[in-house]
């Protein structure tokens, strides 16, 4: 591409524009390349996720919704029990899977 450039009949200002024009097209260039590796990257997670996603969520939430319908109930009984209830004590009932006993 350069070589078939006679840069002597160029101004400095002819030969910024084409260098610049140059950057930009070689910056095009490399945008379209990580788009590209970005498309298989998201591909394959895509496909990982159709796959092994609903086993794995489904694991999850019952782990975690068990141990937060747990902790929520066990604090709601205690609060109804000793008539006073506090948010800070009924999140930390819901993370650790019930009350904190005293």
């Amino acid at each position: 591409m350069v070589k078939d450039l006679n840069l002597g009949k160029f101004t400095s200002p002819e030969l910024e524009k084409k260098i610049k024009r140059m950057e930009l097209e070689h910056k095009v260039i490399d945008l379209g390349k990580n788009r590209e590796a970005a498309n298989r990257g998201e591909s394959m997670v895509n496909s990982i996720l159709k796959t092994s996603g609903p086993s794995v969520g489904k694991q999850v939430f019952e782990k975690v919704g068990i141990s937060v319908l747990t902790g929520g109930a066990l604090y709601l009984a205690k609060s109804m029990a000793s008539k006073s209830f506090n948010r800070e004590e009924f999140g930390d009932a819901l993370f650790n899977g019930g009350p904190k006993k005293k």
